[in-house]
């Protein structure tokens, strides 16, 4: 059964000041209603009514949603087995969360959901992550840890994001086992950082030094792998090549020019939680318009195009094609103003290369994947 996402912003304010999120940059306080909630849900009906054979992620997003408080989320739940009769069975929700104000009723309203992981982000550095205009490092700690070990106790801790900045490049190895000693149970996985206008901490990494970081972890968490924590960076391209099991970021998927939607509290549509850096004016607003043209924007014609034309052109004999198609198509449209391949293509290549290939004794070749 293939499957559509929604990113749902609900909420984008938050209760943290992370140095490198755009959301504290944004100022936005708006919370989507319970009225456009519901046309929401209905939009959602009537394109899984008509697509027999299609599912829809429902990814919960901030800002911090659980601000929202549980009472909001059981009333989702309301509006969607209210307008939902015949496609509930299809609609699995998920959330990312930081952590530090969720509580039992919340959880509890998660459960009734469907929901049985929330997935998270953490930071060991100072200032980095934190509460209030100084970044409060500890108070968020303690309110992470408290929500932490809330999630532990039902059984519902998801995977874990780590986001390499500048700080982190000297001690990979000490962040490595720092993560694995606090995550012992969950899936962690490693981003780059992003920089929304200017590097005012100078946290900006490139993409090679981002490679190494995560190559050299590599070389000491495979020979322990299946005693340590799972790493979804590294287990997907394993998959990839042992299972031909594809579970790779979106960026890579080469599927999201008609598979993935975002929506802001206002109800208004864009491509992904990035779609304002290729096409601010976004596809629409879910109160004009259904899913079905949503989806099927005639902007995203173009990210389509894009798989289409690279492998004849920039990623021309591209052993990692499979893989990697060409990286994020919003990554590539911010930098160079056009579909091209993404810069970080580099970081693909070059883990794969110098690290992974080498220790796993693994070669990859893998072909384009069919688009649905």
């Amino acid at each position: 059964m293939a499957t559509r996402t929604i990113i749902f912003k609900a909420i984008e304010s938050c209760n943290a000041n992370c140095v490198y999120c755009d959301v504290i940059k944004k100022h936005q306080k708006h919370i989507m209603n319970y009225e456009l909630l519901e046309v929401v849900f209905k939009r959602m009906n009537e394109f899984l009514i008509i697509h027999l054979n299609e599912q829809i992620e429902f990814l919960w997003h901030g800002g911090e949603l659980c601000l929202l408080g549980a009472d909001y989320f059981n009333k989702a739940l309301e509006i969607q087995n209210k307008t939902c009769l015949e496609t509930s069975d299809r609609i699995h929700h998920s959330i990312q969360s930081n952590l530090t104000v969720i509580n039992q009723n919340i959880i509890n309203a998660f459960k009734n959901m469907g929901i049985n992981q929330v997935g998270t982000s953490y930071d060991m550095y100072n200032h980095i992550r934190g509460i209030g205009a100084n970044r409060n490092t500890k108070k968020y700690n303690e309110l992470f840890f408290n929500g932490l070990e809330l999630l532990r106790k039902n059984n519902m801790l998801g995977s874990v994001i780590y986001v390499v900045h500048k700080k982190s490049l000297s001690t990979p190895l000490d962040i490595f086992y720092h993560l694995c000693n606090l995550f012992y149970d969950s899936s962690i996985k490693f981003n780059i950082v992003n920089i929304y206008g200017e590097d005012k901490y100078e946290l900006k990494i490139t993409d090679e030094e981002f490679a190494h970081f995560i190559g050299v972890i590599f070389q000491e968490w495979w020979g322990c792998k299946y005693t340590l924590p799972q790493m979804s960076s590294f287990r997907d391209y394993y998959y990839a090549l042992t299972e031909r099991r594809f579970h790779t970021a979106c960026s890579k998927t080469g599927t999201c020019a008609y598979r993935w939607l975002y929506i802001d509290p206002l109800g208004k549509a864009k491509h992904c939680c990035d779609g304002d850096l290729g096409f601010p004016k976004g596809y629409g607003y879910i109160q004009e318009n259904t899913l079905e043209e949503l989806y099927h924007h005639n902007f995203r014609n173009q990210i389509l195009g894009r798989h289409y034309a690279l492998p004849k052109n920039e990623c021309r004999g591209c052993r990692f094609w499979g893989v990697c198609h060409g990286g994020c198509a919003w990554e590539a449209k911010n930098y160079h103003d056009s579909f091209h391949m993404s810069n970080n293509c580099k970081v693909t290549k070059i883990f794969l290369e110098q690290y992974f290939e080498p220790i796993t004794g693994l070669k990859f070749n893998l072909p384009p994947k069919n688009l649905n």
